[in-house]
């Protein structure tokens, strides 16, 4: 494919603000209007409602973002009543939770319950060997575990201007959350320059990579860690030296601190034109 792109990434002051729900707040509104009381309503539960209503803020953020952008999630309790894909694709094996704390979490491929992710421990995330689903291990209470598997069923087609806020999960390791990961189109194009622009509410510290599709996910290229300041706007570009033919992602996989979100507030892309 010829020289492979560069990734750069620059501080940019035009980038607009936006963050997602923060996590913390959502736990504790759970927690003030539905108190545990030991017997219908326990502690695991309050993290749990939060889970669900910032995966599903998130949702509607990519389906908002149009151009078919579809992304599907499931989180609970993989022992009881399970976790399973809506669309029958995957599943997270069922084991009990003093096992799952010992061994990780396992996601199985459901069409020839092959394993595609395996000894994801807790407040530990992992990619499976298959395009565009991840699992996460968020929390393990030795008898109640809290498992997640997102899929991308379509990724946002560019250009989209919409913001995409992106969840920060509390976890038994600290702050996690899905890596996302943008799809140049549907078959592969004649592309020039890629750019997304992101913020964070809080400071941390992100890689960010260009990758092919492909089961092995082949590394093209990437970042050193960046280190990402609170509130500030960055643009983040790949760059193709010559007109390449292909068809990948570019993964954004920050680390933040606790508490806070972070926000893709635009992607673009300049094709190649007939001037070149």
């Amino acid at each position: 494919m010829g020289e492979p792109p560069t990734v750069t990434v620059e501080e940019d002051s035009s980038v607009k603000d936006g963050f997602p729900k923060i996590f913390e707040e959502l736990h504790q509104k759970y927690v003030r209007e539905y108190p545990s009381d030991g017997v219908e309503i326990v502690d695991w539960m309050h993290y749990a409602a939060a889970v669900e209503d910032l995966s599903f803020e998130f949702a509607q953020s990519v389906r908002r973002a149009g151009r078919g952008a579809s992304f599907s999630y499931v989180s609970g309790d993989p022992t009881i009543p399970h976790v399973y894909m809506g669309d029958g694709t995957y599943y997270v094996k069922l084991i009990p939770g003093w096992q799952a704390a010992t061994e990780g979490m396992t996601i199985i491929r459901a069409s020839d319950n092959a394993v595609v992710a395996s000894g994801i421990m807790p407040g530990q995330k992992a990619w499976t060997s298959d395009k565009g689903v991840q699992g996460l291990h968020l929390f393990d209470w030795g008898y109640q575990w809290l498992a997640m598997l997102f899929k991308w069923v379509q990724a946002p087609k560019i250009p989209s201007l919409t913001l995409i806020g992106v969840p920060v999960y509390a976890s038994a390791a600290g702050p996690l959350g899905p890596s996302i990961i943008f799809s140049y189109t549907s078959r592969p194009s004649i592309l020039k320059i890629f750019q997304v622009k992101m913020k964070t509410a809080g400071p941390g510290e992100s890689q960010f990579v260009f990758r092919l599709w492909n089961g092995n996910k082949q590394t093209v290229s990437e970042t050193k860690p960046v280190t990402l300041r609170a509130n500030v706007g960055y643009r983040v570009i790949v760059n193709f030296r010559y007109p390449t033919l292909l068809n990948g992602y570019l993964e954004i996989d920050p680390v933040v601190a606790p508490g806070n979100g972070w926000a893709i507030t635009s992607v673009n892309m300049w094709p190649l034109s007939i001037n070149g």
